[in-house]
């Protein structure tokens, strides 16, 4: 468990993963430098779910990811089309992803 923040204060090590994270979930949304909004809202998402204390590097990237798989699946939601388990196969038994996968 890190002890890291204490009043606003971080370990240099925490500031470098976090630095890590954000410059990957930045490249993965393709937030360029002048997209400087949505940058802070994120750095901000992230020191939130660091401060709330998830403070691993992997577990962060996947809460990320996690978040933005869920919005996308939230915006394209069909009903007529059965639910995709995590191989990509229907939960109907069927295929219902992309071909050759």
């Amino acid at each position: 468990m890190s002890l890291s923040r204490c009043s606003g204060v971080y370990w240099l090590a925490d500031l470098d993963m976090l630095q890590r994270v954000f410059d990957r979930l930045c490249n993965e949304r393709r937030l360029a430098k002048k997209d400087r909004e949505q940058r802070e809202y994120l750095a901000m998402e992230l020191f939130q779910v660091f401060d709330d204390g998830i403070t691993d590097e992997i577990d962060l990237l996947r809460t990320f990811s996690k978040r933005r798989s869920a919005r996308r699946v939230c915006q394209t939601y069909d009903p007529s089309v059965a639910p995709l388990d995590f191989d990509g196969e229907a939960a109907d038994g069927g295929f219902h992803g992309q071909e050759g996968r």
